[in-house]
């Protein structure tokens, strides 16, 4: 894990850096997602539609999926 020490300016923002920008594909105009997981601040660049759809091949085609609950859905994505 890489990690590089940014400073928050006043108006509450940062930059990400050149180094990681590069290694991930962030361009000016390119969109992030920002969330929390494991009590981490996470940044996750958002994929173009033809990413999401090439990444979506690699996963064996099973049909629809049909749920009518959440649980349904979580034991679904678990079978997935």
């Amino acid at each position: 894990m890489v990690y590089v020490r940014v400073q928050v300016n006043e108006k509450g923002q940062i930059v990400i850096p050149k180094v990681l920008r590069d290694a991930y594909g962030i361009e000016p105009g390119s969109e992030v997602m920002m969330g929390e997981r494991d009590n981490r601040l996470v940044i996750e660049r958002k994929m173009t539609q033809e990413e999401m759809m090439e990444a979506m091949e690699k996963f064996p085609k099973r049909g629809k999926i049909h749920v009518d609950s959440d649980k349904n859905y979580e034991e679904e994505m678990r079978t997935r």
